[in-house]
């Protein structure tokens, strides 16, 4: 391999592997070498299949390993899913490409495997999620009694009424107060008072129906 190849793909962030038609490794670079603690020992000529933790992700699978499917079809293989065990970092989730190589005649020659790491993207879009129900509830639900907030509940009652109105179903509106309520919270506190409100939706939710809204 021209050292001139391999100083190119020594700049790249995605880690690539580069073998011959029998499935020999012909060159790695930087990136590659970081991505678990074994990676850096890989050596020139080595079959792609003796490395059990590169392959550890498609045993169980049912799936052959892009690089395979390339050396069996000379196809393409694009954006295949691949988590490496025991890591540098713990395990690493990887989006896998794999091309075949083919000479100036045409001759299939060996395969080209792009890795890129996906794990810290992964970890943002799953908070960004956290985040979102998270306000999603603050939205959408009292903070105090975990109820629906007004706004949220007449948005949901509008359309439910609306379909009741159309499938001629029974709806039923129940309005419910605490009596002497303030009594509680002049007497008590208002730590008491949240107490009691907590206490008489708690029996609300407990008592309805999942299809139901409060």
């Amino acid at each position: 391999m021209p050292d001139r190849v391999s100083t190119a793909l020594d700049t790249l962030a995605e880690s690539v592997m580069i073998m011959d038609a029998r499935g020999r490794i012909m060159l790695v670079n930087e990136s590659f070498k970081h991505l678990h603690r074994e990676a850096d020992k890989v050596a020139i000529g080595q079959k792609i299949s003796n490395l059990k933790w590169l392959n550890a992700g498609y045993e169980n699978s049912g799936t052959d390993a892009p690089w395979d499917q390339v050396l069996q079809n000379k196809k393409s293989v694009a954006r295949q899913s691949l988590k490496i065990p025991k890591g540098f970092n713990g395990e690493r989730e990887l989006r896998v490409n794999a091309s075949p190589i083919f000479d100036g005649y045409d001759k299939f020659r060996g395969c080209m495997v792009s890795m890129q790491d996906v794990t810290d993207l992964l970890d943002a879009v799953s908070q960004i999620q956290v985040q979102n129900k998270k306000l999603h509830r603050l939205a959408n639900f009292d903070h105090l009694t975990g109820l629906l907030n007004r706004r949220a509940f007449f948005d949901k009652g509008d359309r439910c009424f609306a379909e009741y109105q159309e499938s001629g179903k029974p709806l039923a509106c129940v309005m419910c107060d605490i009596d002497k309520f303030k009594r509680i919270n002049d007497n008590h506190g208002h730590s008491s008072g949240d107490e009691a409100i907590r206490a008489v939706t708690d029996f609300l939710k407990d008592m309805v129906r999942s299809s139901d809204l409060v």
